[in-house]
């Protein structure tokens, strides 16, 4: 999950570990990443990068908490106020700096979204974590369902967003664990589900320091619907 600067969240969580196809999706925001140790590829890979900074719960546990409603390791939280203090506290010199962001479109008129639109379907290896997202017309935007079961917030909420890209990566299983390494460099295909239609587009990031991108049949850029935005990643 990405939050904005200026954006104010009581409760993020729960902290989980640090994993490289995180870090390099992170890296194309310049972010400050916020986890708990992590894989050793992950370790040795926070030890020398440059594009990502790195905030870890071991060393900065006065900016997480743990809550006693939740078992270890599924309860560690922190806060937008508790990662500024963080960042003001390890990383003066970086509280304020600019980094690349995507491009926004108003959403299609009322009028012309479609009445009768298909669920997107994720599938992940097995059912409990099968992931189907509705399409709400009125609002423009789409519900999260995992397992058929509703997902919400904590408050009650529902998941929704706003746009919704399902995009193609090779994967590696590494160990019996089942660590994952990912190819998040180069270029690939996605699906882009947008204002109740569908569309085939492209993925690239050319580095990790690149933020990722997503462009259309004639090579142009991908312009979002303002709100949440969430990429789904598969094999």
């Amino acid at each position: 999950a990405f939050f904005g600067g200026d954006q104010v969240v009581a409760s993020i969580g729960p902290v989980r570990s640090a994993r490289p196809y995180f870090i390099d999706w992170a890296s194309g925001y310049g972010a400050l990443y916020a986890h708990i140790g992590g894989s050793p590829a992950a370790i040795r890979q926070l030890n020398i990068t440059e594009t990502v900074l790195d905030f870890d719960e071991y060393y900065n546990q006065y900016q997480f908490w743990r809550s006693p409603d939740r078992y270890a390791p599924h309860n560690v939280f922190t806060s937008t106020e508790l990662l500024g203090r963080g960042l003001a506290k390890e990383y003066p010199d970086r509280s304020n700096w600019s980094y690349s962001t995507y491009h926004f479109k108003d959403d299609a008129l009322l009028e012309t979204r479609p009445e009768d639109v298909e669920d997107v379907v994720v599938e992940f290896g097995v059912n409990l974590y099968r992931v189907t997202w509705k399409y709400d017309r009125l609002t423009n935007s789409y519900q999260r369902f995992e397992n058929t079961r509703a997902q919400t917030m904590a408050d009650g909420a529902p998941l929704m967003a706003n746009n919704i890209i399902v995009v193609t990566m090779e994967m590696t299983v590494l160990d019996e664990i089942g660590r994952l390494a990912i190819e998040t460099t180069g270029e690939g295909k996605a699906i882009l589900f947008q204002d109740g239609t569908v569309k085939d587009v492209s993925w690239k990031k050319p580095t990790v320091a690149d933020l990722m991108r997503f462009y259309d049949a004639e090579g142009k850029e991908i312009l979002f619907n303002a709100g949440q935005t969430w990429i789904e990643v598969v094999d």
